[in-house]
């Protein structure tokens, strides 16, 4: 209900469904969203529901944030709205909903090899890059920024994937 609130053209099922056909064809696709917390009339029931399917969908990362009033669209006229303390505290629920989900989707790669693109040297020592489908990795080993590398995943390390050139 709360897309259609939202205008939205489609459900949340049609949602997954084109997730569905895009991981049967990219596997390791990374499917990012943004997620807004505490739409007007948004209830207990229907926030519930928002996190499942988060957690159903699994994706790669989330912008999650509270709805805020912006002047001049159909929903800042919307008589009842849900407390901004509500929003708050559904968007740090779904924040960490987010954050697991995130986690999971780099697991997957550990152990694997991926081609990153090495783009600077950091303080610690190691070479920042990014994998093809955008995932922050911190590679040790002689390797040039500008360069791709096929690397191998070691472990994650917060939100970067560890990394070794052979």
């Amino acid at each position: 209900l709360v897309l259609k609130k939202m205008n939205r053209r489609y459900s949340s099922d049609e949602y997954f469904a084109v997730l569905q056909k895009l991981r049967k064809k990219i596997p390791s696709v990374a499917i990012t969203t943004d997620v807004i917390t505490g739409f007007p009339y948004e209830t207990d029931e229907e926030f519930e529901a928002s996190c499942n399917f988060v957690k159903k969908c699994g994706f790669a990362s989330a912008h999650i944030f509270p709805y805020s009033e912006r002047k001049g669209t159909p929903a800042a006229k919307f008589p009842c709205s849900v407390p901004k303390n509500i929003r708050a505290e559904r968007a740090k629920i779904m924040t960490k909903i987010s954050e697991e989900s995130k986690l999971s989707f780099m697991k997957q790669f550990v152990g694997k090899k991926m081609n990153v693109l090495i783009e600077q040297k950091t303080k610690d020592g190691y070479f920042e890059g990014f994998t093809d489908n955008y995932i922050k990795t911190l590679v040790s080993g002689d390797v040039i920024p500008g360069r791709i590398y096929g690397v191998s995943i070691s472990g994650i390390e917060g939100e970067s994937l560890m990394a070794t050139n052979p």
